[in-house]
């Protein structure tokens, strides 16, 4: 009787089962070395290895000097606590948030919703016969960009204030 002949996916299997059941089964052969074995790589061969690096314009990546400006400045407003502020809100109502932030240099965008948040306590401060009369100039003068009124109560003011003094 003769035993058959063993198939390449015969001899697949036989090599999956006769594998390390760890993959690091071959790494126990190795030992630590003795701390009184001697060093593999010698001062002198460290220097033919650094002499070859130089010839050939490799340069070891060795720590660059600390420059002056190794400190950062702080962001501004780093001191006061922050906390996250998940909105939703629509693409054009973002849209609008970046162009007022770009308009206004505004790098930290929560700091806009604390300059957003000052002028919409001052409209609600403002009486209501404030608010009609601050609407009625803006008519009169034909200003569409009531932001534009303000500038010229602005100036107004810094204007009769030059005068006084």
């Amino acid at each position: 009787m003769t035993t058959p002949e063993k198939t390449p996916a015969d001899q697949e299997a036989v090599t999956v089962k006769e594998a390390p059941a760890s993959p690091f089964a071959a790494l126990a052969s190795l030992k630590p070395r003795s701390a009184d074995a001697p060093e593999l790589v010698t001062k002198e061969v460290l220097k033919d290895i650094n002499k070859v690096a130089e010839d050939n314009k490799f340069h070891s990546r060795s720590a660059r000097p600390a420059s002056a400006k190794a400190v950062r400045n702080r962001r501004f407003g780093a001191g006061n606590a922050k906390v996250q502020f998940n909105i939703k809100l629509s693409k054009a109502s973002q849209d609008r948030y970046y162009r007022i932030a770009e308009k206004m240099n505004v790098s930290a965008l929560g700091d806009l919703i604390d300059i957003a948040l000052d002028a919409l306590e001052f409209n609600i401060k403002l009486s209501k016969a404030s608010q009609d009369r601050y609407y009625r100039i803006a008519e009169e003068m034909n200003i569409s960009d009531r932001g534009n009124l303000i500038d010229i109560a602005l100036d107004a003011l810094e204007a009769a204030n030059k005068k006084r003094k």
